[in-house]
């Protein structure tokens, strides 16, 4: 026997080794990872910080020009109100603004005329001290009297972020205590987080509603309730069991 073949004929048992222990190797591969999956969510509750109006003015001229100037002239008178009642300016801002004609009726075959011109500018206007509400209100219609266009008042919580954290840690608590429940019934044991998915529901949005026709001002000053929010977080965790 040559000095070459003597040299590697100790490596024969260790290949043969390893081509007996190929398929057992690839079974356990094969075998799936136990795995428990639970749920777990978080409800936090809590009263919104910042009211959203949306107040302006339509109104209807004979010309283009005077309804513009003049829907101009109550937002300007408007947005000078709201700052004495300790809105920012940064809290202001133009929801919309149009101009257009309306048309009468179409005799013959002669174009509908133009018989006045309606300017719509409304502005959007969040309110951080609800004591003020009421007195916004009540300001805003005065102001823009028969003019005066309400479409609405909402309320919401600005940063949810700090609420959001809170009802996460309640839903990961909710499904490491569920897991822990379920692991001690079935006789095993969590070995390890295999992954952490989370769902977030955003905060739904109370609203109290005004009528978006004119309106005149009213005799007392409106009241609004902002009620309650909740933001609520699921978390699913799945876990190797042992």
């Amino acid at each position: 026997m040559s000095r070459v073949r003597r040299r590697y004929l100790w490596l024969l048992p260790l290949i043969v080794a390893a081509f007996v222990a190929l398929p057992q190797i690839a079974a356990a591969q094969d075998e799936p990872t136990p795995q428990l999956s639970v749920h777990g969510q978080g409800i936090v509750t809590v009263r919104p910080d910042v009211a959203l109006l949306t107040v302006g003015a339509s109104v209807r001229r004979d010309t283009a020009q005077e309804a513009f100037d003049q829907a101009n002239t109550e937002v300007a008178a408007l947005t000078q109100f709201l700052r004495g009642q300790g809105v920012a300016e940064r809290d202001i801002s133009t929801r919309q603004f149009s101009l257009s004609p309306e048309f009468g009726r179409q005799q013959n075959d002669a174009p509908a005329p133009i018989v006045a011109w309606r300017a719509v500018n409304s502005i959007s206007v969040k309110i951080r001290d609800f004591a003020t509400i009421g007195s916004v209100i009540d300001g805003s219609v005065r102001i823009l009297g028969n003019d005066a266009q309400l479409s609405g008042i909402s309320f919401t919580v600005e940063d949810t972020d700090a609420v959001a954290g809170r009802a996460r840690d309640q839903a990961i608590a909710s499904a490491r205590t569920r897991a822990q429940q379920i692991a001690a019934a079935a006789g095993v044991r969590l070995v390890r987080i295999l992954s952490i998915t989370e769902t977030s529901a955003p905060p739904p949005t109370p609203t109290a509603g005004f009528a978006t026709a004119a309106a005149p001002a009213p005799r007392a000053v409106a009241e609004v309730a902002p009620g309650e929010q909740s933001i609520s977080v699921t978390v699913e965790i799945i876990y190797e069991i042992g």
